[in-house]
């Protein structure tokens, strides 16, 4: 697949994409910090055909779009001005569309099934002019296009360091008045994410917010999201404000003498740990 930097000669000779001339991000790795570069497709030494476009005509497949390959990505950017900027000024739909989706997703909704060419078209504008508050404030007009989900909730973003979700955790808890940390049920507090589940839902709901984008940050520890997507993590739907607790079962025995203990083959006392109801 790549280059094989390492090996010298011939054995070069077999990578499809070797490193661009551009480093896209970095990355942390064992304590050292690595740049991760773009990539750029190799022809074949004998016959001068592009490897990854013979592979792709070999099985029938579309190929790579090289032209995409050394420009940032819609989901690496940051989701604000400058990261619009950044995506706006590469001029491609696609990469807009993307852009455009993960702010949909940013703010608890998703594209309906099949509204693609409405995304599209709606790239296809901001790519020639526009801003990103005006991006922000056409999304936040829920276009029919785009469902909004009833159940997003304001949550613990699994992709930031748990150090960090603590410490907003702290802030948010000496803050909150409308709850209290100190209750936040046994099935979430063994979790930091799943605790700040609990917290960040419920404190955004206390505070009455309405703009996703800037009332759920939290230090940028928290994400808005629908429950589709926080639906698949182990937990958060029970830990977040209008989430029901799931039974902890406790097993039960009877003792018949000082000798003689006979379980309860079976049997089991469902002890509800914490039971939320939902507002909606």
């Amino acid at each position: 697949y790549q280059v094989a930097y390492w090996k010298a000669g011939s054995e070069r000779e077999f990578g499809m994409f070797a490193f661009g001339s551009s480093s896209l991000t970095s990355m942390e790795y064992f304590g050292k910090t690595f740049d991760v570069y773009c990539l750029e497709p190799q022809p074949d030494g004998a016959s001068g055909m592009v490897m990854p476009s013979a592979l792709s005509t070999a099985y029938g497949g579309t190929g790579v779009n090289y032209s995409a390959l050394c420009l940032r990505s819609p989901e690496a950017v940051a989701l604000d001005a400058s990261g619009f900027s950044e995506i706006a000024a590469q001029h491609s739909v696609p990469q807009m569309a993307g852009f455009v989706e993960r702010l949909i997703h940013r703010m608890g909704a998703t594209v309906s099934p099949g509204a693609e060419g409405s995304l599209h078209s709606l790239a296809q504008v901001f790519v020639d002019n526009g801003s990103f508050e005006d991006l922000a404030s056409e999304v936040a007009s829920r276009p029919s296009w785009i469902d909004f989900d009833a159940h997003a909730n304001c949550v613990a973003d699994r992709g930031v360091p748990p150090s960090t979700v603590q410490q907003a955790v702290d802030q948010v808890c000496s803050q909150a008045t409308s709850f209290s940390c100190e209750d936040i049920p046994e099935q979430c507090a063994g979790n930091i994410y799943r605790s700040a589940d609990y917290v960040f839902s419920r404190y955004y709901k206390e505070m009455g917010a309405t703009k996703p984008l800037v009332d759920c940050s939290f230090q940028g520890a928290a994400v808005y999201a629908s429950s589709e997507v926080y639906g698949r993590w182990t937990g958060s739907s029970q830990c977040v404000d209008g989430g029901v607790m799931v039974p902890i079962l406790q097993e039960t025995s009877t003792t018949l003498g000082p000798n003689t203990e006979q379980a309860t083959t079976g049997a089991a006392t469902a002890t509800t740990v914490a039971t939320a109801t939902s507002t909606t």
